[in-house]
């Protein structure tokens, strides 16, 4: 899979598909040339590439603000917010990436809430928790994170395959918000670089590991053989 342009090709193709379906806006997909995603091995990996890049991020523009600090004492200043019904993978990401965690308090509906994350002031919002399947108001915590400057990831790994159905669509609102994954994971030294970089996407720089199974092919099955009614009955029942 590291060196298979054609594997790559059919999963960037599969999470354009994906994020159509659940209707994320054209900035998140790799045909706008700008967005894009590959599939990760479990929603822990997910969640601890995606604080790895918001702490790589943070680091920067700490050390230019601060140049004189020390990489250590920056990084202790470094903290996340989740709710109290985020999965316990979010916590270990926290734990391994030396980042402290807060979790705030949920509202009456177990969701959690842009006024509750501004008086406490990465965060990360859920899109349907674990326990009783709540999902974080997306719009009220992504005008909070803008407005702030707070780089905002959001775990829809258990419920987020239900925003295929129309019905639920309005769940997502305010997903434009959320931060991308740059280039946190780029391990390639220079010497290693040439001319032809940029022509296709590598994507070991994108996750933790360097050999990549072909899980694409499973999804690409998956819609071929259902389809989008099809997937959609199947959440429905």
């Amino acid at each position: 899979m590291a060196a298979s342009p054609a594997c790559t090709e059919l999963e960037l193709l599969m999470m354009d598909w994906m994020g159509k379906l659940i209707g994320l806006p054209d900035q998140f997909l790799h045909t706008s040339g700008q967005g894009g995603g590959c599939l990760q091995g479990s929603a822990s990996d997910a969640v601890l590439v995606a604080l790895l890049s918001a702490r790589h991020r943070a680091m920067l523009q700490l050390k230019r603000e601060n140049p004189e600090e020390e990489e250590g004492h920056l990084l202790s200043k470094l903290v996340g917010y989740c709710s109290t019904l985020a999965h316990s993978c979010v916590e270990k990401a926290g734990m391994i990436g030396f980042v402290k965690l807060r979790h705030l308090e949920v509202d009456d509906h177990y969701s959690l809430r842009g006024s509750t994350l501004e008086k406490a002031i990465q965060v990360c919002a859920t899109l349907g928790t674990t326990g009783v399947c709540s999902f974080d108001n997306i719009a009220e915590l992504g005008e909070v994170a803008s407005h702030e400057g707070l780089y905002l990831h959001v775990d829809a790994a258990y419920a987020g395959n239900a925003l295929i159905c129309p019905e639920f669509s309005h769940l997502i609102k305010g997903i434009e918000s959320t931060n991308d994954l740059t280039s946190a994971l780029n391990v390639d030294p220079l010497y290693l670089q040439h001319k032809h970089d940029d022509k296709a996407i590598d994507l070991r720089h994108w996750g933790i590991p360097l050999s990549r199974r072909f899980r694409a092919l499973k999804l690409w099955f998956v819609m071929r053989s259902y389809g989008v009614e099809g997937l959609r009955a199947r959440i429905r029942e």
